[in-house]
């Protein structure tokens, strides 16, 4: 299984992969070349901009897929440099701080991809609904389980809302949760109106470990 694994995400990363870098290097080639052209440039630009998001959700996938990165220290290092990358050349500074030694787990993709995924909606929510300046992101453990903490100094909304599962802009608090309860975790989330948000994501490690067949 983790030979396949292995097979299948470095297909992905090198046939699929390869064929998307050259679509987004030849339509902005082409953009270049038909600047001014009206709707012609406007459609190359809308390659060019899908095959970029193509390929950042095949490196998502990829990451998911490599039994390589089935363990907590892979998890973690992915979620901080996904972090800085996504907040780069925005107006959210992000400060990303995680603990500098965890323990040794091995876990399962489907639990780092549902972690991931409720990971990258929050950061989600902060860029689009937050008006946030700052943020900061903290993993660590303690002796039974992982934590991810996400605050913002944004906008923030009523603590009723967020445990009612709803939140103004579409926040996608229910899927939040979803994911967390996939992963056998919880998601906890406090906010006030101006106060800002705190996304806490915690998962027993118990939980997250790989099960031997």
């Amino acid at each position: 299984m983790e030979r396949e694994r292995m097979r299948i995400a470095q297909n992905m990363h090198d046939e699929i992969g390869s064929k998307l870098t050259k679509i987004s290097y030849l339509s902005e080639r082409a953009n270049v070349e038909l600047r001014g052209v009206g709707r012609a440039e406007e459609k190359i630009d809308s390659i060019a901009t899908t095959s970029r998001e193509l390929l950042k959700a095949l490196d998502e996938i990829v990451w998911a897929v490599n039994p390589q990165n089935d363990s907590l220290e892979h998890l973690a290092a992915y979620l901080c440099q996904y972090a800085r990358e996504y907040f780069e050349n925005t107006t959210v500074e992000c400060d990303v701080r995680m603990q500098s030694e965890l323990p040794h787990v091995e876990m399962s993709a489907e639990i780092r991809h549902n972690l991931f995924l409720a990971f990258e909606e929050s950061l989600n929510n902060v860029l689009k609904h937050s008006k946030a300046s700052r943020l900061s992101i903290d993993i660590s453990t303690d002796a039974d389980c992982l934590h991810i903490r996400i605050r913002d100094n944004g906008c923030g909304f009523e603590e009723a809302t967020a445990h009612a599962g709803k939140a103004t802009g579409g926040n996608g608090l229910p899927n939040l949760r979803q994911r967390l309860s996939s992963a056998g975790g919880e998601c906890r989330i406090e906010s006030s109106p101006n106060r800002g948000t705190c996304i806490s994501l915690s998962v027993p490690l118990d939980s997250v470990k790989m099960r031997n067949p």
